[in-house]
């Protein structure tokens, strides 16, 4: 398959499994993406964050898929590129954030040639993603959409880069977001009267409306480390939790 075909699979594919925004690191590798995902943001069907430095760029993209709870692809070129992902990479391995790596690379026969502006990008990342899938053919994202954590697709686009090729790839696009796997919940019985429910980053694998509908059901303040999940939430208690009123006032049972 040649690249464009390659970077308009895969942003279709992505599409249909409802990601809507995407943050690009133009460069030369990943012309067929970057063209690919302008063609797309023109037709209204993605939100197209472009952000020159790749460092900053998978912090943005980090941002957003911690406030969405959605996988959000951070786009770049080959060579030295994707190593400024890493701090952000580490991020979302730790706090199992949805961050989708896609790296553009040359195939696999020129690699080790001694050219410029290269690396080794296959399994750049270790084990602090959850899967590494090095490709020059169209994926099945789904099988991956399954869980939560970061992702590494790296793709092997061959010249030419770009070609002249003017049927609408975009149409007919249907939208279907994969569901995501749920764990089975579990019975907690609480015995006392004065609680008070302070939730972490992660949640611990629970959705933000079942959280708030625990302390609710406790008639308990809810004290959270993440306000964007939880609106209703104290998100201030570093300030407060030390307090001598706090610890007077809200001492449990």
């Amino acid at each position: 398959m040649n690249s464009t075909k390659l970077a308009r699979h895969t942003l279709r594919e992505l599409i249909e499994l409802g990601i809507s925004d995407f943050v690009l690191s133009p460069g030369s590798r990943n012309a067929p993406l970057s063209i690919a995902l302008h063609e797309a943001h023109e037709r209204g069907l993605i939100d197209l964050h472009v952000r020159i430095d790749e460092r900053s760029a998978a912090f943005f993209a980090l941002g957003i898929a911690k406030a969405t709870n959605k996988y959000v692809p951070v786009i770049c070129t080959s060579g030295t590129a994707l190593a400024n992902y890493y701090p952000a990479v580490l991020e979302a391995h730790h706090s199992d954030i949805k961050l989708l790596i896609l790296s553009a690379d040359r195939p696999a026969r020129l690699r080790n040639t001694g050219s410029n502006q290269t690396t080794i990008q296959k399994d750049l990342f270790f084990d602090f993603v959850r899967h590494s899938i090095d490709t020059a053919t169209p994926l099945d994202f789904k099988k991956y959409f399954n869980g939560t954590g970061p992702l590494h697709i790296n793709l092997q686009f061959d010249e030419p880069l770009l070609e002249t090729d003017s049927h609408d790839w975009l149409a007919g696009i249907h939208v279907s977001e994969p569901v995501p796997n749920i764990s089975p919940s579990e019975q907690l019985e609480i015995a006392t009267d004065r609680n008070i429910v302070i939730v972490g980053h992660d949640r611990a694998g629970f959705s933000a409306q079942a959280i708030i509908d625990f302390a609710a059901s406790l008639n308990a303040p809810l004290i959270a480390e993440d306000p964007l999940h939880s609106k209703s939430a104290l998100h201030m208690h570093r300030y407060f939790s030390p307090h001598h009123m706090f610890e007077k006032n809200f001492k449990p049972s």
